[in-house]
């Protein structure tokens, strides 16, 4: 309950078109060859916590370890095979890397997380899963 009012309060400043128009202020979905790249809204808040592990495919949802990840607005899909990503600020990640990610769960393992997140809609296989919100500038 605490998360889910810390995560309204974060969202809450998410609103506007970003400075590229591309995603808007809504979040973003990418299919990466049967992989789903949760892509955040803008926001310049961020939680502050520590996820670090392996870049996974979490049965086709892009994450850390054994955590859905929601990567920070702008991060995009250079590559597929293998499957690469570069998040703004940050450099590039590529499956099976290790990688930090800064942030914060929305919701642990064995709970539901939420299935719409300031206009990103997370599939519900995703969701089943402990589900991260990653900051700006955090990896």
């Amino acid at each position: 309950m605490l998360a889910a009012a810390g995560l309204a309060l974060l969202l809450a400043g998410c609103a506007g078109p970003d400075e590229a128009g591309q995603a808007g202020a809504a979040g973003e979905t990418i299919d990466a060859a049967g992989v789903t790249v949760l892509i955040g809204p803008p926001s310049e808040a961020a939680m502050t916590a520590l996820l670090s592990g392996e870049l996974t495919d979490l049965d086709g949802c892009l994450g850390v370890g054994e955590t859905v990840v929601i990567w920070p607005h702008g991060t995009v899909v250079e590559a597929t095979d293998p499957l690469t990503i570069a998040i703004p600020g940050d450099g590039r990640a590529r499956l099976g890397h290790s990688i930090e990610v800064g942030g914060g769960e929305i919701s642990g393992p064995g709970q539901s997380a939420p299935t719409d997140i300031a206009g990103l809609t997370i599939p519900a296989s995703c969701a089943e899963r402990a589900v991260w919100l990653a900051g700006p500038g955090s990896a």
